[in-house]
């Protein structure tokens, strides 16, 4: 549950800025500065081009994007790439030609949640509540009864 909620509040953070770029951001040019892989759990990789721009304000920023595989093996180092960065905050940024909406990990965060409150709330087919736990005493009596059946078969 605690999993499931914390990638819903980030996903949430993540589709607002995308939306937000949307509406708002800017484009630039930025220069490929680096390229790096990043190989996670069960082998997944994760794409990453260090881009460099200048901001309408004139600052220059330099920003670690993560990019899909085919934007990644696009890029060449020295070489240059269209960003897209809001400009109240340049660290929210893109690369690519249009802005895209960022929704997977809300909905990761969505289904994490939905299943552990599943698991959580399911009950099997033999739990009706009528259950009562059995003292120790009346465990010692059907144990002993148990063994004078073992000892008559």
């Amino acid at each position: 549950m605690v999993f499931g909620g914390l990638l819903v509040v980030m996903g949430w953070i993540e589709f607002r800025n995308s939306k937000k770029l949307a509406a708002e951001g800017k484009a630039a040019t930025a220069e490929v500065t680096g390229k790096d892989i990043e190989r996670g759990r069960r082998g997944r990789k994760s794409y990453y081009v260090e881009v460099q721009f200048k901001t309408e304000a004139g600052s220059t920023e330099a920003q670690s994007v993560k990019v899909s595989s085919s934007q990644y093996d696009a890029t060449k180092i020295g070489g240059n790439v269209p960003v897209h960065y809001l400009p109240s905050d340049p660290k929210v940024c893109q690369v690519g030609d249009k802005v895209q909406t960022k929704w997977s990990m809300m909905l990761w965060g969505l289904g994490a949640w939905a299943a552990a409150a599943f698991v959580g709330f399911s009950k099997s087919d033999d739990d009706d509540g009528s259950k009562v736990f059995a003292a120790p005493s009346d465990l010692a009596s059907t144990n002993a009864g148990s063994d004078d059946q073992r000892k008559a078969a």
